[in-house]
C-alpha cells in the first residue's frame, strides 16, 4: 500500500495530523500519530481504530465514514486510520432539516451498535457528497463501547438541539 499525503486537511485537536491522500484508488483522509513524537495522542487514535472495528461494517458510509485501512507502519513508528474523504459543513446554521434528521438517525445507529460517540457537536459531522448526501459521524476518539449507557440519551439531546 502506498500512501502519499498531498495536502493537510482540517480535523481536530486530539489527532490533528490528517492528510489528503490517494489510497486504494480513492481520495482519502489519513489520520496518523507519530509514536516517537506524539505518544499522548496514541491512545486516542487507538480508541478510534477500536471503535471503527467494533461498529458493524454496514454503518460505514451510512453513519460513519467508510474505512479504507487501519494499521501501523512499524519501521517509522506510525499508527493510522484512513477513511474516504468527506466534506465538512461550514457551520450548523447551514444544516438543512433533512441533514439534522440524518445526523440524528446516524447517531442512533451508532448507539444501537453499542457505542457512545463521546464528542457530539456539529464539528464532528461530515457530509457524504459523493453518495446520497448523508450526514456521518467522525472522530470516534472519545467513544465508549458501553451498551445501555445513560449517555446515549444525552448525546441524542445534544444533536437534536442543533435543529
Amino acid at each position: 500500500m502506498r500512501f502519499e499525503a498531498s495536502e493537510m486537511v482540517w480535523w481536530g485537536q486530539i489527532t490533528d495530523q490528517v492528510g489528503k491522500a490517494t489510497l486504494l484508488g480513492h481520495s482519502a483522509a489519513v489520520k496518523w500519530v507519530d509514536l516517537l513524537k506524539q505518544k499522548p495522542k496514541e491512545q486516542a487514535l487507538r480508541t478510534e481504530a477500536r471503535v471503527y472495528r467494533h461498529l458493524p461494517h454496514t454503518l460505514q458510509g451510512t453513519a460513519i465514514p467508510k474505512v479504507l485501512a487501519i494499521g501501523c507502519w512499524v519501521l517509522i513508528n506510525f499508527i493510522f486510520v484512513a477513511t474516504l474523504l468527506y466534506k465538512q459543513p461550514a457551520s450548523p446554521r447551514h444544516f438543512s432539516q433533512t441533514q439534522c434528521e440524518q445526523a440524528v438517525e446516524a447517531l442512533r445507529k451508532i448507539h444501537d451498535a453499542g457505542v457512545l460517540h463521546g464528542d457530539v457537536h456539529s464539528g464532528n459531522c461530515l457530509i457524504d457528497d459523493q453518495g446520497a448526501g448523508r450526514m456521518l459521524w467522525a472522530k470516534q476518539q472519545g467513544a465508549k463501547t458501553l451498551g445501555g449507557s445513560p449517555g446515549f440519551a444525552e448525546e441524542l439531546c445534544l444533536m437534536t438541539a442543533l435543529r
